[in-house]
């Protein structure tokens, strides 16, 4: 009896880690505020671009936006170059995003986070949730 019990106990903690790191796949409004905080502090525009929200440019171009699936409007952004045009757009702001500049507070309510920054000239970032994913929607 006593290796059935080993067995029960080894089976339940290997199902209650998998439902631990199957959790794990969308990351915090902080964790998405980082990733995009690095990005511009290292001059990677494309990858700053990569964490922004392009839902309202999709549905201000098409009214079925909304009913699409992650991959084809994936696609449409891809094919539509706007992750190329918002990485240029934010060369703009790249001497706004300083080493020094870190993140002071994230304030969450519902769908949007507001992220404070210090020591940059860049005070805020916006981030909206689309789906089970945050995105930057704003800079201030």
């Amino acid at each position: 009896m006593r290796l059935l019990d080993r067995l029960a106990l080894m089976t339940l903690s290997v199902c209650l880690l998998l439902a631990v790191v199957g959790c794990g796949g969308h990351k915090s409004a902080r964790a998405v505020a980082e990733a995009f905080l690095t990005a511009m502090k290292n001059g990677d525009m494309a990858g700053a671009a990569d964490r922004w929200d392009y839902s309202a440019a999709g549905r201000a171009g098409n009214a079925d936006w909304d009913t699409f699936g992650k991959g084809q409007r994936d696609l449409i952004v891809k094919e539509m170059k706007w992750a190329e045009a918002r990485a240029k757009e934010l060369e703009y702001w790249r001497t706004r995003f300083p080493r020094a500049t870190k993140i002071m507070s994230v304030a969450e309510e519902g769908d949007t986070a507001i992220v404070t920054l210090e020591g940059g000239g860049a005070t805020q970032i916006t981030l909206i949730k689309v789906g089970e994913d945050w995105f930057v929607s704003k800079l201030n």
